[in-house]
């Protein structure tokens, strides 16, 4: 399923090289990651750090916190792990759409099914093709897809948006910000 995700788009992974210790990137990756578990009332924070997660002394997983007034708010997270060597911190991380996500495809998915199956037994039954006309079937099939695309395309986007952000944030983790 990761295999056919990651083909898809939904699923990126970013490796880094990093000119800073471990230790150091991983303390000023903990000064920008709130510790504490996600949920509905995230917006109601106080704090004015950005993402929301848990980072331990070489592993890290993440998501951008929700914000007041945000429209689309982020689907997608980050887990990863860090390796010191020779003064520089490598970046072995998984970038992901939140996995409560995928589970309302599927229910999407499903709906469409039935709703297709639905309607095929209703033309099947009524032989009278004046109460439901053929059309209807690849309708329901060409607003599936489209709906399926759209989605696809929004988590798309969020995916590699969040990489970016992600390239950024550590690069600038290295620099000092005294």
């Amino acid at each position: 399923m990761k295999e056919f995700l990651r083909r898809i788009g939904l699923v990126e992974t970013l490796t880094l090289e990093l000119n800073i210790p471990s230790s150091v990137f991983m303390h000023n990756l903990k000064n920008i990651v709130e510790e504490a578990p996600s949920g509905l009332l995230d917006v109601f924070n106080s704090t004015k750090l950005v993402y929301k997660g848990k980072v331990d002394y070489n592993t890290f997983s993440f998501r951008r916190k929700r914000a007041k007034f945000q429209r689309n708010f982020e689907l997608v997270s980050i887990t990863g792990r860090t390796e010191g060597k020779d003064n520089k911190t490598y970046i072995d991380a998984e970038i992901s759409c939140n996995k409560y996500f995928y589970g309302f495809l599927i229910f999407l998915a499903v709906l469409y099914a039935l709703f297709f199956i639905g309607s095929i037994l209703a033309l099947s039954i009524n032989s009278d093709s004046s109460k439901m006309p053929l059309l209807f079937i690849p309708f329901i099939v060409l607003h599936g897809g489209f709906m399926y695309w759209i989605l696809h395309s929004i988590l798309k986007h969020s995916v590699q948006k969040f990489k970016y952000d992600m390239e950024r944030e550590f690069f600038y983790l290295t620099k000092d910000v005294n």
